[in-house]
């Protein structure tokens, strides 16, 4: 997404927490803004992120808990930016205790402008019992297999076991 966003001359910057410095990503990020910073730091984090944002943008969030992810969206808001829409993409299952739910429709109540992304048909309803339906979307993991050779990386004669990521029932794509 980040490159054919740049392609059509949109500027994308990242955000990523001190302990990513170093990690190989899928994608060269050397032709974007990247920034590293302490996320349990959440004045360091919010003035950080102010610095990217303009007016009529979007903060697409990964791996941000509720109540960050809320943080993040009041304090930018209180700095007057006008159209800045926020995504919350969730990979887990949502816990759905009554403080979650708090967190989640006073934010939708607040942040008029947020949307929520679960990754698999499991995480979306759950996430649909947190917010608004209107705000809540289904955008099932991309997962490219074009590299992955079958023949190459079979052990036994019958059986071909491909997992996911670590904690696949709690994506909601466990496939047995």
């Amino acid at each position: 997404v980040a490159k054919k966003l740049s392609e059509k001359q949109v500027e994308v910057s990242f955000v990523f927490p001190d302990n990513a410095i170093g990690k190989n990503w899928e994608v060269n990020l050397e032709q974007f803004n990247v920034k590293y910073v302490d996320f349990n730091n959440s004045v360091f984090f919010l003035n950080t992120v102010k610095k990217l944002v303009t007016d009529n943008c979007i903060i697409h969030t990964h791996f941000l808990n509720e109540k960050s992810f809320l943080k993040l969206g009041l304090g930018i808001n209180k700095f007057g930016f006008k159209n800045v829409n926020f995504v919350y993409h969730e990979h887990m299952v949502p816990s759905i205790e009554l403080k979650y739910k708090i967190i989640g429709y006073s934010g939708d109540i607040i942040l008029r402008n947020s949307y929520y992304i679960g990754v698999s048909p499991a995480v979306k309803k759950e996430l649909e019992k947190l917010h608004f339906n209107n705000r809540t979307f289904l955008l099932t993991n991309g997962i490219d297999i074009k590299r992955l050779n079958f023949e190459e990386n079979k052990t036994h004669k019958n059986n071909n076991i491909l997992i996911f990521a670590s904690a696949y029932y709690r994506k909601g794509t466990d496939l047995a």
